[in-house]
């Protein structure tokens, strides 16, 4: 690995970027995000909802997010830059704040998070 190791910077762009309706998917970007190596980890997360979602919903929502990641990665090259989220894993009326956690390849240890609602 170099001397000088860059550290890992999160960033989150999420299309539309405020509301999103009942047909459209939401698209979280996290490409924008440097430092990591090319090959470093990228992880999301729902961190907050408002109003606070039942354990259902929340259970729901996580799995959407994997399946996101899985899919992104299987065309992505082993990590999950951009998710796609289905409308209907979001519920009407609620705010979401996504956390996208990026690790160094070059230095596991080291990561960087960005949230977004």
């Amino acid at each position: 690995p170099p001397e000088d190791l860059p550290q890992p910077r999160a960033r989150i762009t999420a299309l539309p970027p405020r509301v999103v309706d009942d047909c459209s998917e939401l698209i979280l970007d996290g490409s924008g995000s440097s430092g990591h190596g090319l090959r470093g980890a990228f992880v999301w997360s729902v961190t907050r909802t408002e109003p606070t979602l039942p354990a259902e919903s929340l259970a729901s929502l996580h799995q959407a997010l994997a399946l996101a990641a899985t899919a992104a990665s299987a065309f992505g090259g082993g990590w999950a830059q951009v998710l796609k989220i289905p409308s209907e894993a979001l519920l009407a009326g609620t705010t979401y704040t996504f956390e996208l956690t990026v690790t160094s390849f070059f230095d596991p240890s080291v990561s960087a998070a960005a949230e977004r609602s």
